[in-house]
């Protein structure tokens, strides 16, 4: 294992070879087994390839070029466009995306109560633990990762 934590990369580009499903299904594996908070394994992994991966990626675009006119859903973040649009163009560029889904929060943007808010937290950190699982998995098998968290604008 520490072999991949010292291979790991966060990679921008790359091959358009399609990952095999075994490969997908441990990687989404080694994410069930990280721990969590009072064990409510807080997430849900979504795995995009082809078309799919295409729409998605097309509603990521769309979102950027309306938060680009608007400045509506975060106005001082404005700077962080240009980031968020090659996010997307190496989105575009990957075989195969998973998302990962918190499946206790709906949305950042609304308010929470300060024990709703100690519960996301905790929901956050297992769910980087279980990134990290899935980051590490593929490492070991060869691929690049991307840990890709400016997504907001979408």
């Amino acid at each position: 294992m520490i072999r991949e934590i010292e291979n790991r990369r966060s990679i921008r580009k790359y091959k358009p070879d399609e990952i095999e499903r075994k490969l997908i299904d441990e990687i989404i594996y080694s994410a069930s087994l990280a721990p969590s908070a009072k064990n409510r394994q807080p997430w849900k992994f979504i795995v995009y390839q082809g078309k799919e991966k295409d729409k998605l990626v097309d509603v990521m675009r769309h979102g950027i070029n309306s938060e680009k006119m608007t400045h509506e859903l975060m106005p001082e973040w404005a700077f962080a466009i240009p980031d968020a649009e090659n996010t997307v163009r190496i989105m575009q560029e990957v075989p195969c995306l998973i998302a990962v889904l918190n499946t206790n929060q709906h949305t950042p943007f609304a308010s929470i109560e300060n024990e709703k808010r100690i519960v996301e937290i905790c929901d956050s950190l297992s769910i980087g633990a279980a990134i990290e699982n899935m980051i590490l998995t593929a490492t070991g098998y060869g691929l690049g990762t991307l840990w890709i968290a400016n997504t907001c604008f979408a």
